[in-house]
This record gives structure tokens, sequence and C-alpha cells, in this order.
């Protein structure tokens, strides 16, 4: 059998008596080899938070209030105090190849290279698989809209859910390329990253249309890796919405933006110099990219120009990241309680 994969969520707050709060962030950055590291200056700095992680391939983040859950090519793993330690939670998971993670409520999902998914409704403490109507169990991809749940396989195509799992149907039609390494939501638009570049349904996978325009299609040969030639808008990695933009990283190709829902795609590469894109993510109005072999880049002008940021960041191979916003009492409120 022939596998293709791909190598690779912010608390909002109301605030009532016109009494501010002071936020703080915390970007985490997931690597091929050397776990997790955490920035709370923007990635202008990087520490290693890996007491505990036993597994340091680190394929997928997300965080529910204080919960932080990684996924790694050896299991899922926990804290719940900002990633000073980690506790590995693999009851009920068959398949400890974590490739994708989503929250919904109390649901926590889990992707993995062979097991399908799994589900956890205590914080990781138990798994259950949940593959009743999944034909293909490599799950690449997920993501959530509404009470919609989307898996991207490796060659099944998508598959919906829209009971927590219970039951799945394919929603493949127009999608002529099954392999789906990436699933992003803007509003009504549902966005799949592919071999062939990008598909967009409008229907919550119900038809898909391509959405290749302006994505460069440039052959060469790459013979350390085959003598076949590589097109850079193949193997679309990441997708991530940023206001009405739409960005999506690639392998090669580098990063591309989209501003009218992926019909036109413009290369936003300035002072990108590795173009192996297998992250992006979304902090305020600043941008960050994860790229294999280059490590971190960040912009601040809606991708435009990148800088690297990659102080003390010792693994270039970055899979994965995490933005998590945190807001606390300012003093003044403090003050007033």
């Amino acid at each position: 059998m022939h596998i293709k994969n791909r190598f690779f969520q912010v608390v909002l707050l109301v605030c009532c008596l016109q009494v501010s709060r002071a936020t703080s962030a915390s970007l985490f950055v997931g690597t091929y080899g050397s776990g997790i590291f955490i920035s709370h200056d923007n990635g202008l700095t990087w520490i290693s938070v890996n007491n505990g992680l036993t597994r340091t391939n680190i394929r997928t983040l997300v965080s529910s209030d204080s919960n932080l859950f990684a996924g790694t090519v050896g299991g899922m793993f926990l804290s719940t105090n900002n990633g000073k330690s980690w506790n590995s939670i693999n009851t009920g998971l068959t398949d400890n190849h974590i490739l994708a993670l989503a929250i919904s409520g109390t649901n926590l999902f889990a992707g993995t290279y062979f097991g399908g998914v799994f589900l956890s409704t205590n914080n990781g403490e138990n798994w259950n698989a949940i593959n009743n109507g999944l034909d293909n169990t490599i799950v690449n991809a997920l993501a959530l809209s509404g009470k919609n749940l989307f898996v991207g396989t490796n060659g099944g195509g998508v598959f919906l859910s829209t009971n927590n799992g219970t039951s799945w149907e394919a929603v493949n039609n127009g999608l002529i390329d099954k392999f789906v390494y990436s699933l992003a939501v803007s509003g009504k638009y549902l966005f799949a990253g592919t071999d062939e570049g990008v598909f967009v349904s409008n229907d919550n996978g119900a038809t898909w249309i391509s959405k290749n325009n302006g994505l460069a299609n440039i052959e060469y040969n790459d013979l350390a890796l085959s003598d076949d030639p590589i097109r850079t808008n193949e193997n679309v990695q990441c997708i991530t919405a940023h206001g009405s933009s739409i960005f999506i990283g690639t392998q090669k190709g580098g990063v591309f933006v989209s501003n009218d829902n992926g019909n036109n795609w413009i290369p936003a590469n300035r002072g990108l110099k590795n173009l192996d894109v297998y992250s992006i993510a979304v902090l305020g109005n600043t941008l960050f990219v994860g790229t294999y072999g280059g490590g971190v880049f960040v912009s601040n002008d809606n991708g435009k120009r990148w800088n690297k940021a990659n102080n003390g960041l010792t693994n270039m191979c970055v899979w994965s990241f995490l933005t998590k916003e945190e807001f606390h009492d300012s003093p003044l409120q403090a003050s007033l309680e």
C-alpha cells in the first residue's frame, strides 16, 4: 500500500463594569524530534517545555481552557499548567500515532494514522473509537463547523458527521483528489488542501470546486526525493483564515493568500527563506508559519513580508502551532474586588 501523509485554536471573554482586563498570550510550536517550545513574546524568544513529554515528534496541538493537548507519534499528552509539565493520556487509544485534534465543548477528537477517529469526553482520560461509516481510517485533518465535524483522509477524501462521530458519510462530490492533508472553515466556506491544490465547498461538503487560480504550477525535479517532477501547488499542508484572508502553506511553494474565498491566490513569500510550510497560526494581528527546516517566520502585515523568529528554537522542523490568549485581572480590578 502506498501511503501519502503530511508532516505536521483563542478564548473570548466579555468584560463588564468597564473595568479593563490585561491580556497575555502564549505561542506553542511542536517540532519533529525536539518536543514543544513556548514563546511569550510573539516568537522573539523560545523556551523548551518538555517535562514529562516522553515522545518528542509533535504532530498537532490544541487547547481548551487551561488544558493543553499534544498529539505525537507515540500518543497523547496533557498539560494543565501551560506546558510546564505533561502527562500521558492514552487509555483506550488503539493507535497512538496522532495526526489531528479538534475540540467541541467537552468532546475531544483525535485523528490517527490507521485507527480512524477517537473521542474523549473527559479530557483524554479515556478514549473510544468512533468509525462507523468511516471507510478510510488514516485521518490527516479534522475541522468543526457548528455541529458538523469533518475529517480529511489519506485517499478516502472528506467525511462528515453531524452527531459527534457516532456515524460518518463521505462528502466527495467534485473532490477529484481524495488525499486531503488539511481542512479549514471560514464562514460558510470549507477549504480542503490536497495534492491537487485547494478545493472549496459552500454547502458543508456536499459539492466541491477546485480553486487554484494563481497557484504556482512550476514543475521541477528534486532528485533527493524522486525522479518525478514536483509542482509547487502540490501538498497543501495547512490552511487558516485571518480576517477576510485565507492563507495556505504548501510543500515547496511557500505561502499563498486569497482575499476572495479562494477564487484567486497570490504568492506571499517575501522574506520567507524556506518554502516547505507545514503550519500556520494567527495571534492577534500577527501571522506565524512553521517550516520544515527553516523554523518559524513571522509577519505583521498580513503576509506581505516575513522575518525569522527562531531565537532559542533548537529544532527548525516545525509541524504544529498552538496560540493561546489568557485574560487576567488588572491591578485596578483586583483592588476593586
